[in-house]
């Protein structure tokens, strides 16, 4: 639901940034959630927190293209940001 409050209370306890719940068969990560349903704020601090902005799911969709799919403006450009990065540089900059 966009909780950017509980994401940062799970990742200061450890929680993997790229999580993907065990019944989750199409590999969906907390950034694929939150760029799929339009939740700017929490995609920007869970890019913010290092997670994979081009990991896949099972049908190949990037957290960027759920965004898109779903016409996530806001979400395309805060993962845009980061894709370009990771092109140019070949692979994320040092958090």
């Amino acid at each position: 639901n966009g909780r950017v409050d509980l994401c940062e209370l799970l990742l200061q306890y450890s929680a993997n940034v790229d999580f993907v719940p065990p019944g989750d068969l199409e590999g969906h990560t907390a950034l694929c959630f939150a760029c799929a349903n339009g939740h700017a704020d929490c995609a920007a601090f869970l890019i913010s927190k290092g997670a994979a902005v081009d990991q896949t799911t099972s049908h190949e969709n990037t957290p960027l293209n759920l965004a898109s799919m779903d016409g996530h403006l806001e979400v395309v450009r805060a993962c845009s940001a980061r894709v370009r990065t990771v092109a140019i540089l070949g692979k994320f900059p040092p958090s």
